[in-house]
């Protein structure tokens, strides 16, 4: 009796382990996609850290491009879009993929 269970066991496992290595597919491309915009924000971060020349921050670099990079004293758009918008994105792209691996399919 169970050699006859045995082969449509096998059968249901190979079908639950083909959906859980999809799954996990679609989540590692959520992953790698998520990666671009937290790329851009740690760019920016080391950036910004070279943009003063004292270790506190006082006193901006000498080069203008990246004393404008100073997320104090320097343009407040290039804090909000590299900083803010890239990591808001970022969340969302988790957001997106996990919800997307959620759903119920027919």
């Amino acid at each position: 009796m169970a050699n006859r269970d045995t082969p449509l066991e096998c059968e249901y496992f190979r079908s639950r382990r083909k959906v859980t290595m999809l799954k996990a597919c679609q989540l590692l491309v959520g992953l790698f996609v998520a990666l671009l915009p937290l790329g851009a924000r740690s760019a920016y971060a080391i950036l910004a850290a070279w943009s003063s020349s004292d270790l506190y921050g006082r006193k901006l670099s000498s080069n203008a491009v990246l004393a404008s990079l100073n997320p104090v004293t320097g343009k407040y758009g290039y804090y909000l879009g590299l900083s803010v918008i890239c990591e808001m994105a970022a969340c969302i792209i988790y957001l997106v993929s996990s919800a997307h691996l959620t759903r119920r399919r027919r």
